[in-house]
């Protein structure tokens, strides 16, 4: 009998290279895939990180993030009802093994009724090919234990660079940051 990872423990992603980016998911045409940017009209990930939603909004307009891409994949059906949002963060102090210019792919959540679908891996696929600059790295963060998210990221074409945690500072897990332990 195998014993479960510790809850804490990370499995760090990273993807770099154009050139391995997967075939397009096959998903269902009937639904819309759009990039949402802070100041867009539409839903965007509000609708699934409630007030948090609000804190990187304010961090993004206050300049905490290391760079001016802070968005959302949205994957929507026709009718507009939001299916799956993937969160895209530039680098701030949660994130420290990032460059400036990098990318983590993150607070990604699919409404249970679309479970299944390749949305998750779309979203994440979309944000490669829309957002890639040189020098880009993306990053992907999964706990070890939910292998459906680690499953996700490696269909992807992410691959596994570290392990580690997230930690907190000064006592208070809202000020959390990640790190590698291993690579």
């Amino acid at each position: 009998m195998s014993v479960p990872p510790p809850h804490n423990l990370v499995r760090f992603y990273s993807f770099s290279d154009l050139y391995r980016l997967g075939l397009e998911p096959e998903i269902s045409s009937a639904v819309r895939v759009r990039l949402w940017r802070p100041g867009d009209l539409l839903p965007g990930p509000e609708a699934f990180l409630g007030h948090t939603h609000i804190v990187y909004s304010a961090f993004h307009r206050l300049g905490v993030f290391a760079n001016a891409d802070y968005s959302a994949i949205c994957i929507e059906e026709e009718d507009g009802t939001l299916l799956h949002v993937s969160c895209i963060f530039p680098r701030f102090f949660r994130f420290p093994f990032m460059a400036t210019n990098d990318l983590q792919i993150g607070a990604t959540y699919t409404v249970l009724g679309a479970r299944g679908r390749g949305l998750a891996k779309r979203a994440l696929i979309e944000a490669v090919r829309q957002l890639s600059s040189p020098g880009r790295a993306f990053w992907y963060l999964a706990e070890v234990a939910n292998q459906a998210s680690c499953r996700v990221a490696e269909q992807a074409g992410f691959k596994v660079v570290g392990h580690g945690e997230r930690i907190a500072r000064l006592g208070l897990s809202v000020l959390g940051a990640y790190r590698i332990l291993q690579e």
